[in-house]
């Protein structure tokens, strides 16, 4: 655990104590041998000890600060700056140890001490340094401990520490594509999956005509205006909202599957946001109520940022908030769902779209997007939505939902 040294207290370095030791034999030796060079030598090594005694206690003012970001994203490292700055008179040697408690090793360790040349009075010294990042929480910086030493390295004081700084340490987000339905501003999957075989669709607005369009979408009076072929655009009410759900059970968690899970859901969440309506709930109990767009991400992460896994519970509590949600797709992060899970959240509509990121698996099952460890969530997501779109083709443009899950091993039956 980190320590510093009483604050205040004047102390000799070793060299301090050596010196000390010398003049402790050289007076008695002084006494007895009458030498005028050893009491010239015994009176210099005295005074040298006396001067540096009172530099250091009269040296400048030295204070701390630290500028540092609130919050990173877990693998970009942050960037501090730590300025010293002098109040007072001249302030002698100085040296800076910091402190820097990761998040799974909060107890801290210390750096290297920095050393500085002496500061003018009112003088300020900047220090930069970039802290790497290797885990999700908080990530506290400092406090740092000045400390004051003589010109001739004989004592110092370590002033009080000061100082601190905590930054929230997001969890990492991977770059999702091919996003279930697509969304309003998404490229041609919407299009393609737009056909007159679904049900009852809300009209939001025209877009340009691209190839494989139903032609009875054409919106004729925009094309005479505009001289280019326009369509309808449609999005489905059950498709409106998405519900990323956290699966935070201990009974089907592991440390490092539970890590995984929390990027998961923060991925799909940045990956939704900026085209639909989505909610962030987990069994622990947190809901985020529906997101509209990016700017709301800010505090979804933070709070991801500190997420721990949660004592036992069922997906009720879930359930019960999502049963009169207008929610389409539900994405439940964590591990592979049972058939009575899938039923609980589904709340027996076929029309909702359930899938799962199993975070412990490494291979593909019917209704999973496998992220088991060394496995690259962005391929496999891709993979999973590639072929949901392929069959959807394949089976005239209807949504594949009959077991209420997504199947990217093959058609539904």
């Amino acid at each position: 655990m980190a320590t510093y040294s009483r604050s205040g207290v004047l102390t000799p370095t070793r060299s301090g104590w050596a010196l000390i030791a010398l003049v402790a034999v050289l007076v008695p030796a002084s006494i007895v041998f009458s030498y005028p060079e050893l009491w010239v030598a015994t009176f210099t090594l005295v005074v040298a000890l006396a001067v540096s005694v009172l530099v250091v206690m009269r040296s400048g003012s030295l204070t701390l600060q630290r500028v540092a970001p609130t919050a990173v994203t877990n693998g970009d490292a942050v960037e501090q700056m730590v300025l010293v700055v002098n109040g007072g008179r001249f302030s002698g040697l100085v040296s800076l140890q910091d402190r820097i408690a990761e998040p799974m090793h909060p107890a801290g360790e210390r750096t290297d001490p920095v050393r500085l040349s002496p500061l003018g009075a009112g003088e300020r010294r900047r220090l930069r340094t970039v802290v790497p990042t290797t885990g999700r929480g908080v990530l506290r910086l400092g406090p740092a401990q000045l400390a004051k030493q003589d010109p001739f390295g004989l004592f110092e004081r370590v002033l009080a520490p000061q100082a601190e700084a905590s930054v929230l340490v997001r969890p990492r987000v991977h770059r999702l594509t091919g996003l279930p339905g697509g969304g309003r501003q998404h490229d041609r999957h919407h299009a393609l999956l737009m056909t007159p075989t679904q049900a009852p669709e809300d009209f939001v607005g025209l877009r340009p005509y691209q190839a494989g369009d139903d032609i009875r979408h054409i919106h004729w009076p925009a094309v005479a205006r505009s001289g280019n072929l326009m369509v309808r655009q449609f999005e489905r009410p059950d498709e409106s909202h998405v519900a990323v759900v956290l699966d935070g059970r201990a009974s089907r968690q592991s440390v490092s599957s539970f890590e995984r899970a929390v990027e998961a859901a923060a991925s799909v969440l940045t990956a939704v946001v900026a085209d639909r309506p989505v909610r962030l709930l987990s069994t622990a109990g947190l809901d985020t109520r529906t997101l509209s767009d990016a700017s709301s991400l800010g505090p979804v992460m933070d709070r991801l940022a500190t997420v721990a896994i949660g004592p036992e519970a069922n997906l009720s509590s879930v359930a019960r908030t999502l049963a009169d949600d207008a929610t389409g797709l539900i994405v439940v992060c964590g591990t592979t769902l049972s058939a009575d899970d899938r039923r609980l959240l589904t709340n027996g509509d076929s029309s909702r779209m359930l899938v799962s990121i199993d975070c412990s698996a490494t291979e593909a099952q019917p209704g999973v997007v496998p992220f088991g460890s060394g496995i690259e969530l962005a391929t496999t997501w891709s993979e999973a939505w590639a072929e949901e779109l392929a069959q959807r083709l394949r089976f005239g443009g209807a949504p594949l939902r009959s077991s209420g899950s997504v199947q990217p091993g093959g058609p539904q039956r």
